[in-house]
């Protein structure tokens, strides 16, 4: 453990960004690891390049958002559900928002940003869940290329 999650959000709030909330997915459901603890939660960050005093919803939340791993066969081993950036992109951005993903993953946070008219820009190292991520967009978008 590394903490590579937060060394991404404090990298970023020393380049200018603001460090709005960070909240916890706390996981029903965990994938269990045999060597170490098994890690039941995750970090998500949200930053914005400028200041944000307000949400763009009404209703109450805390930051703990409690949801099971999503086990719709993804091609990811640990995807998390459409709820868990579903909430966070209404609470904190506007239509035609930019929403930055930087472990994109299966592509889950893009195809929430889709749904909501949200753009998206995704970072994955994996080549395996580049390709993932881009079938599973390309459902839901008109675009000659992708990526």
């Amino acid at each position: 453990m590394v903490g590579i999650p937060w060394r991404v959000a404090f990298a970023l709030q020393a380049d200018g960004w603001y460090l709005r909330s960070d909240i916890i997915w706390h996981k029903n459901n965990p994938i269990p690891i045999q060597k170490r603890l098994t890690n039941a939660i995750e970090y998500i960050f949200i930053l914005s390049k400028m200041p944000i005093n307000k949400y763009y919803t009404k209703q109450y939340t805390h930051n703990v958002f409690k949801f099971s791993v999503d086990s719709g066969g993804k091609g990811h081993s640990a995807v998390f559900p459409i709820e868990l950036p579903t909430i966070c992109i209404e609470h904190f951005t506007k239509e035609n928002d930019i929403v930055l993903d930087c472990f994109m993953g299966s592509g889950t946070t893009a195809e929430a940003c889709v749904k909501n008219n949200r753009k998206f820009i995704g970072f994955e190292i994996n080549k395996d869940y580049i390709e993932v991520s881009k079938n599973r967009i390309k459902k839901f978008i008109n675009q000659k290329e992708l990526f």
